[in-house]
């Protein structure tokens, strides 16, 4: 019974050492809104969130007779906006103890209302967990697009941090290819290469036909298509939206539909998609994810690309998974200042090419070693089993090495204390770690030290950086005196009542 108490004490402490859980305040969704309404969170005591520790999952306890038209995004302190869901359930209710974490499996789109479990939500959780202080004000800002049904509630929500944080999400790549704003379905371009596919929705004309009026989940505006091979069931894609020429971002970006037809003929929908966000007024980077299910490995799909509300904005889009990409592991290597990354991309056709060829190992291979002096970005090239060409960027970060220290033994070993200090005296402060050879610590002496070589570095817990080391010497104890050879001399007489010692 002892011991069974005192493992369910050990994993009491473990759950709270290792997660938080803030519950943020509940209200009224105002109906039919233009603004968003927001129910805020208080976070304090988790600090600095990273790919280390950071933001886990959101769940959500909300009534809403009409789930479909509500649009719900996570507002981090530092302004990043996350999409959880936009417009989905239809006529379904509430969203019943729901919860959206990059673990989960099932988009929220391809849910039911009412909602319950968890989600993968419309936008990449982990963008939250860019290095911020999670400290400060978070935000379930709401926007309810109709008048269907009346106001909703905000029974409950919360935020739950921890050392298994959702991943940052991908870097916006470059134009791999930039899209015509004017494509009809028979006009489409097959992108092989998803690594950043650019575009926009300048077009002013719309093609279609009575099938895919009627597929769609949105009025069509502006449209134009693009066609992919799936290579899986699912497809999962980024989509960022830089421009738009709406005042109010809530009231632009892109609708999209994923779809399978014989142009001008019947037609299957795999994935539709009402509302897709802008970068927010302050032209902070909503990155959001569309995905389509239901696919045939090997056969063509359509997406229509949209302006939502008739927009002109840019975009750019590339694939997750699901389509013929090229992946590189590790997908965000940093390295420090003087070290190498091994990066391995899979996919494609099994033979790669990388560029530029400066501080590589090779060329050609799955596995190159890469050792850049600074910031570098690497493309690596194949092709799939139909001939495209495919490409993927990854950018290897360069962190600067702490200052070499100034450390000095500034108590060696004497006979009676048989140990020495070291003291570092530069560099100081907050964020860094000192050692003399063993475990780091965050203040600059170190006593009690035995005889012996020790090296001293600095440590920036950060990046995980150490400095140049300096070697220092605690010497050897000092050897004791030799016993001395001394005899007495003289002793006391009647006249002299004292010795002498020689």
């Amino acid at each position: 019974m002892r011991i069974f108490l005192t493992l369910v004490a050990f994993l009491a402490c473990f759950l709270t050492a290792s997660s938080q859980t803030f519950n943020g305040v509940g209200g009224n969704i105002p109906s039919l809104a233009t603004t968003q309404t927001c129910f805020n969170a208080s976070v304090a005591g988790v600090g600095v969130i990273n790919g280390g520790n950071g933001l886990v999952s959101v769940c959500m306890n909300i009534s809403h007779a009409d789930a479909g038209d509500l649009e719900i995004v996570l507002r981090a302190p530092d302004g990043t906006i996350v999409p959880l869901t936009m417009q989905n359930g239809g006529s379904g209710n509430n969203f019943n103890t729901t919860c959206f974490s990059a673990t989960a499996t099932t988009p929220i789109k391809f849910g039911t209302a009412p909602f319950n479990g968890s989600f993968l939500p419309e936008g990449h959780l982990g963008a939250v967990n860019n290095g911020q202080n999670a400290n400060g004000t978070w935000s379930l800002c709401i926007l309810d697009r109709r008048n269907n049904s009346g106001t909703g509630t905000v029974n409950s929500w919360s935020l739950t941090f921890g050392s298994t944080p959702a991943p940052f999400p991908p870097s916006l790549p470059g134009c791999a290819n930039t899209l015509p704003s004017s494509s009809s379905c028979a006009t489409a371009t097959l992108v092989c290469d998803f690594n950043g596919q650019c575009g926009s929705t300048s077009g002013t004309s719309v093609q279609t036909w009575p099938a895919l009026t009627a597929a769609s989940c949105f009025s069509l505006q502006n449209n134009s298509f693009v066609k992919f091979i799936a290579s899986a069931t699912t497809a999962s894609f980024s989509v960022w939206i830089p421009s738009t020429i709406r005042a109010n971002y809530l009231d632009g970006g892109l609708q999209m539909l994923f779809f399978s037809a014989t142009c001008n003929g019947p037609v299957t929908t795999y994935g539709c998609y009402e509302h897709i966000y802008p970068y927010s007024g302050a032209g902070q980077p909503i990155i959001s994810v569309i995905s389509a299910s239901g696919l045939t490995p090997g056969n063509t799909y359509y997406l229509m690309i949209d302006g939502y509300n008739g927009d002109n904005c840019t975009f750019t889009i590339a694939a997750n998974t699901g389509v013929n990409i090229l992946n590189v592991t590790p997908a965000a290597p940093a390295i420090c200042a003087g070290g190498s990354v091994n990066l391995t991309a899979t996919g494609g056709n099994g033979v790669y090419s990388w560029s530029p060829a400066t501080n590589l190992s090779s060329t050609s291979g799955s596995t190159v070693t890469a050792n850049p002096p600074g910031n570098t970005t690497y493309t690596v090239t194949s092709t799939t089993a139909a001939g495209c060409p495919i490409t993927k960027d990854v950018t290897v970060a360069v962190n600067p090495l702490p200052p070499t220290p100034n450390a000095t033994v500034i108590t060696q070993p004497t006979c009676t204390v048989p140990t020495g200090t070291i003291s570092f005296t530069a560099p100081v402060g907050a964020g860094l770690e000192y050692s003399v050879g063993g475990s780091y610590q965050a203040t600059t002496l170190f006593t009690g030290l035995t005889p012996g070589s020790y090296i001293a570095t600095v440590r920036n817990p950060a990046t995980s950086c150490t400095s140049l080391g300096v070697p220092l010497t605690v010497n050897p104890i000092p050897p004791s005196p030799a016993a001395p050879t001394a005899t007495v001399t003289s002793q006391p007489t009647c006249t002299s009542p004292t010795g002498t010692i020689t």
